[in-house]
């Protein structure tokens, strides 16, 4: 259930930030969860309470994959075409 829920935790990100910067792609936001989970989990290591695990940082890193990839695939081909379809204003 942790690892899922680690997985889960991440999925939002792509889908959030490829719209809102629609430049950044899938790779992008899978590369920027792997380094936001880097720096959790050191910071977790620096804390006596707690424990770093790479199984969170490979969970969270494919939160984000999955995530980009829903959006790759499934919502931004949808958006690609409303967008092309929209008239056009010359001028």
């Amino acid at each position: 259930l942790e690892v899922l829920l680690n997985v889960v935790m991440l999925v939002p990100l792509p889908i959030l930030g490829m719209l809102a910067w629609p430049r950044t792609n899938w790779r992008d936001w899978t590369a920027y969860a792997f380094l936001i989970a880097a720096a959790i989990e050191v910071t977790q290591a620096t804390m006596p309470t707690r424990d770093a695990s790479w199984r969170d940082m490979a969970a969270n890193t494919a939160g984000s994959l999955i995530g980009g990839l829903f959006m790759a695939f499934v919502l931004w081909p949808w958006r690609e075409r409303r967008s092309s379809s929209a008239p056009r204003r010359d001028g």
